[in-house]
């Protein structure tokens, strides 16, 4: 799934290759999950840029999900000097079965984001 992004921000293609970065993260809902004894139960994380650099693209696949259903994503900000800088994403799914009953909800997502400077360089020149 390729992310939406919030509107009047920039975005990934108003950036060159070399200011990108691109962070990689796994989520694992599954067997070896840790702490999950309930049926029924809504599970989230969050994944973050580093703290001086801000979010313009990301990407999601989900490698299973097996009892899973309402997956969201959600783009988080921070506020900063006045700005609110896209900066991670929160994952959220409802999983209707315990995972030792065979639940299972994975995935990837890999967030690409630039330094601060360079993306606060484009929003005044092209955003404000």
């Amino acid at each position: 799934m390729t992310g939406e992004m919030p509107e009047g921000v920039p975005i990934k293609s108003d950036f060159h290759g070399s200011v990108l970065n691109t962070h990689e993260y796994r989520w694992d809902f599954g067997k070896h999950a840790q702490g999950i004894a309930k049926k029924s139960h809504w599970v989230e994380v969050g994944f973050w840029v580093p703290e001086d650099e801000v979010l313009v693209s990301w990407i999601s696949n989900e490698t299973s999900c097996i009892s899973c259903k309402d997956q969201s994503y959600t783009v988080k900000k921070r506020e900063k000097r006045g700005l609110s800088l896209p900066s991670g994403i929160f994952v959220t799914g409802y999983i209707t079965t315990t995972p030792q009953e065979g639940a299972s909800w994975t995935g990837n997502i890999a967030l690409e984001s630039v330094p601060e400077a360079e993306w606060k360089k484009v929003y005044v020149e092209k955003y404000l």
